[in-house]
């Protein structure tokens, strides 16, 4: 899942076995949002929010087109996939440039406990999802440049490597 598009037609062609679904994941209820892409060259910048973008214009060279896309809430993409596969997801893997936080604090308020998945690997640029709601119910089990891995320890306690659903 990628509100790009220009990400879409990439993964596409380059794996074209697997499912993929064009559409923002935003921390709300709307339906639609609006995507702020730098040029073709700087497509991986792409955001929902305009001030991440515009922060890398250095790189970018400023050109940034808003695109207006289907947008799905953090709760209805893991009630879906629940719903599809009949259980929460093991991994959920987030790269969400400049909303990491919002999404992970709105997967914690939103979407009921027994549908979180045991493990969350998060770009954190700014380290503000290190910060937010997500330490009280996830430990960080390991980290590599920006992104880090989060799961869910035993329920009545354990550490990293008795690592389970909760």
């Amino acid at each position: 899942m990628d509100a790009n598009p220009k990400v879409a037609v990439q993964w596409r062609l380059f794996r074209p076995g697997d499912g993929f679904v064009n559409v923002a994941v935003t921390p709300d209820e709307r339906t639609r949002a609006t995507l702020f892409v730098p040029d073709r060259r700087w497509a991986a910048v792409s955001s929902l929010k305009r001030a991440h973008v515009d922060a890398w214009s250095e790189v970018t060279e400023g050109a940034v087109a808003p695109v207006e896309m289907p947008a799905m809430s953090m709760g209805r993409l893991v009630h879906a996939f629940v719903r599809l596969f009949g259980g929460p997801p093991s991994l959920l893997q987030l790269d969400c440039e400049g909303l990491d936080r919002e999404l992970m604090d709105s997967l914690i308020a939103n979407v009921p406990t027994r549908f979180w998945p045991r493990y969350l690997l998060i770009e954190d640029l700014d380290g503000s999802v290190a910060d937010s709601t997500l330490s009280v119910s996830y430990i960080e089990l390991g980290k590599a440049g920006p992104s880090r891995l989060y799961g869910r320890p035993l329920v009545g306690g354990g550490g990293p490597d008795t690592m389970v659903p909760a």
